[in-house]
Formats: C-alpha cells, structure tokens, sequence
C-alpha cells in the first residue's frame, strides 16, 4: 500500500471514529457535541497548565517519559489500550510534551471494549458501561503487596536506609472505590477491610456521577438522598452516621471532616514512631 492510501485511510477511520463519537455522545448523554466541547474545554483533562501535563516540561529533551504518557497524554493512552495496532497494557516511546487527555484517548474502538482493567496488585476488573477507561489512570500505581515485598528481608522496626516510600501516586478513586478488591492499600493481619463500595443505584460508576467531559458532579444527583445538598460545596457536609469518628467531639461535621481529624491523628502516630524507634 503506498502512502497516499494510507493516509486515506487514515482519514477514512478518523473520520468513522469521529461520527461514532457524535453518536455516542448524543445517545448517551443529554448534551449536545457544543455543549461536551465547552464543558471538556474547562475540565482538569483539557488543562494544558496543570501539573499534570507540564512537569517534564523541563526536562532535556522535554518528553514524557514512556513509564508516565500513558496517562498524561493522549498518544500514550492511545497506545496503551493497543489502539494504534501495538500490544496492549504498554507504552513504548516518551511523548513530546504539550499534549493533554483529548476525545480521542476515550471515544475510541479500543476504550468503548474494554473488558478487563488491569492493577497493580494484578486484580483485573471487569468495569461497567464507560468506566473503563476511567479507572486505567485512576487507580493507585502501588498495592499493599508492593509493602509488604519491601519488608520481607527485615525485622519488624528495623531502621534502614534502603527502604523508600512507596508512593501510590495521586488520584486513585479506583482503588479506593474497589477497596480490598483491588488489593491496593497495605493490609494488617487478622483486621477486616471494606470492599467495593457500590454507593447506591445509579450512582456506581464514575460516570454516573461525574459528568464525564466536565469532570464534575451534578449536585441535583445527589440531593435525593443526601437533602441538604445543593451546591459543589455541600459534598463536604455529608455525613450520614453522626458518629465521631476522629474524637474531637463534633458529630454534626461532614464525613470529609472526620477524615481530615483521622489523618491528623495518624500523622501525629507517625511522629511519634519515628521519634521513638527511628530516633
């Protein structure tokens, strides 16, 4: 085939992914294509200043590196799910920087059949309509197994150099919705662990919730259950048991509250620890 018809093709498939895209969009949404431009145009994934998507910029030369492009831009999330005809669950090759998460990394043959998510900890997850490519990038890029293989060659309170932290990176809603599933977190011997969190009827995958071009959540969604809210600033008010999970003696405070109560006194834990046995 010479290059004249391959480029026709080419233009021939992007053409078709495009039309399916338009379809998609208007069968399964209740936006118009303008309406999905102008609300992707302001999304995190359309964030062109973020520091998602310019942290390599100084780099020499000013790549991505191929271990990171598969979620910080779209060539990379392309070739990750294999759309580009090369093997699936790898990038090969850096990508320049300056790219952001475009249509094409989700509309696509490859994403809309996805079937199984992979995870770090090796727990493959059949995901639900359109969430597929959502918990690709948003998942943790460490697994308590990672933990737990860094201390096999220690003594419990061993004091070393040689071991690092062990980042589980950012955004990992994934990981935290599927729970014990997903086998991301460290867990402790003999103590329970919450499973996949389902939430409730027709608020179970991320794009049931999130509008999936701006990112954000319809508080309206919400409010069936959850009565007093009614704007983007009332998700951090829910709290549905009045318990005092961080003892500071507020039960009315939102479940976010407590949470931040909770780290507080884990990091004040930590402190002491490292005081006590790492000196």
């Amino acid at each position: 085939m010479n290059s004249k018809n391959v480029t026709l093709l080419i233009l021939v498939i992007t053409v078709l992914i495009a039309l399916a895209a338009f379809i998609f969009m208007r069968i399964h949404t209740q936006e118009s294509v303008y309406q999905a431009a102008e609300n992707y145009a302001l999304s995190g994934h359309a964030d062109a200043e973020s520091r998602a998507f310019t942290h390599w910029d100084s780099n020499n030369p000013a790549v991505i590196p191929a271990t990171c492009a598969a979620c910080h831009s779209t060539s990379g999330f392309v070739q990750y799910l294999g759309e580009d005809g090369s093997r699936l669950r790898a990038v090969f090759e850096a990508v320049p920087v300056g790219e952001v998460i475009t249509c094409s990394a989700c509309h696509n043959i490859s994403a809309h059949n996805l079937e199984q998510v992979l995870f770090r900890s090796g727990y493959r997850h059949q995901p639900v309509g359109s969430e597929g490519a959502c918990l690709i990038c948003h998942q943790a890029l460490e697994s308590g197994g990672g933990v737990q293989l860094s201390r096999l060659s220690f003594e419990e309170d061993t004091v070393s150099a040689d071991i690092g932290f062990i980042n589980p990176h950012y955004s990992y809603a994934a990981s935290s919705q599927l729970g014990v599933a997903a086998g991301s977190g460290y867990e402790y011997p003999a103590r329970g662990y919450a499973g996949y969190f389902s939430h409730a009827y027709g608020a179970e995958t991320c794009s049931d919730c999130h509008n999936p071009h701006s990112l954000e959540v319809d508080p309206l969604l919400c409010a069936a259950c959850h009565s007093k809210v009614v704007s983007q600033e009332d998700f951090q008010a829910i709290h549905l048991q009045k318990l005092d999970f961080d003892g500071d003696g507020d039960n009315q405070e939102g479940i976010r509250a407590e949470i931040e109560g909770l780290q507080g006194h884990l990091l004040g834990a930590m402190r002491d620890y490292a005081s006590a046995v790492g000196g």
